[in-house]
C-alpha cells in the first residue's frame, strides 16, 4: 500500500511538474505574438526605416523565445 501511494503521489508531481512547464510555454508564446501584434506609429520619429531594420537585426541577434526562458 505505500508503494501505491507514493507512486500516486509522485505521478501527481509529474503532472504537476508538466502542467507548469506547459503554462510557461504558452505565457511565452502569448507574449511573443503580443509584441508582433503591435503596431508602433513610427511617424513622428525622424528615420522610421532605421528603426525597423534595426528592430529586425535584433530580433535575429536575440530571438524572444530566448529572452522570455
Amino acid at each position: 500500500m505505500i508503494t501505491k501511494t507514493k507512486t500516486k503521489t509522485s505521478h501527481a508531481r509529474v503532472k504537476d511538474i508538466l502542467l507548469h512547464s506547459i503554462l510557461k510555454e504558452i505565457r511565452s508564446l502569448r507574449n511573443a505574438i503580443d509584441l508582433f501584434l503591435r503596431s508602433e506609429n513610427l511617424e513622428g520619429y525622424s528615420n522610421p526605416e532605421r528603426i525597423k531594420t534595426a528592430y529586425k537585426k535584433a530580433i535575429k541577434k536575440y530571438p524572444i523565445d530566448a529572452v522570455w526562458k
